[in-house]
Formats: C-alpha cells, structure tokens, sequence
C-alpha cells in the first residue's frame, strides 16, 4: 500500500531504511540484488547462489559489501528492511523515467 498510495513517501522510506544501498552503481545494485535473494531463501547462501547462478562465496561477499553499505549487520533483519528491499526494483524503475 506504501508504494501504491504515495511514491515519493515510498522513496523516501526506502532511501532511509537502504542508504546507499539503495543507489544505481553495480556494486549497490548486486549486493541489494543478492541480500534479497539470501533473505529470501532464508539466509541459505548455496540456495541463494543457485538462483542468481553464482557460487556461494559470492553470496557470502556481497551480503558483506550490503551489511558494510547498510553501515550494519543484517542478523536481526527487519521487516523494514524486508519491505525496502521488495520496494526497491519499483523505485529504481521509477527513477529510471
């Protein structure tokens, strides 16, 4: 509903929750892309590297690279950051136009 309802509102949660990992650079672009993967898996790096087709110490390295973006661990991952990772493909897009 957050992002349907008003998406500058949408945008501005997500850059509060992501930071920088929020942003458009590749490094940014696959550590969000393999945390939402991971968490998604439930924090299975060997099935997170089969669907991203990469081998497991990638997961592990670009998990690392988003907890150093985020400036924190993901151990107690949130919901907010749950919901800004799901939000993010949307709000990249949008910007995109």
């Amino acid at each position: 509903a957050l992002a349907s309802v008003d998406s500058e509102l949408a945008a501005t949660f997500v850059h509060r929750v992501l930071g920088a990992l929020a942003g458009t650079d590749d490094v940014a672009r696959r550590a969000a892309e393999a945390l939402t993967v991971y968490l998604d898996e439930n924090r299975s790096r060997t099935k997170a590297a089969a669907r991203l087709h990469v081998h497991p110490n990638t997961i592990t390295y670009r998990v690392q690279q988003a907890e150093q973006i985020l400036g924190r661990r993901i151990d107690a991952a949130s919901l907010d950051l749950r919901v800004a990772l799901a939000l993010l493909p949307s709000f990249r897009a949008s910007c995109a136009e």
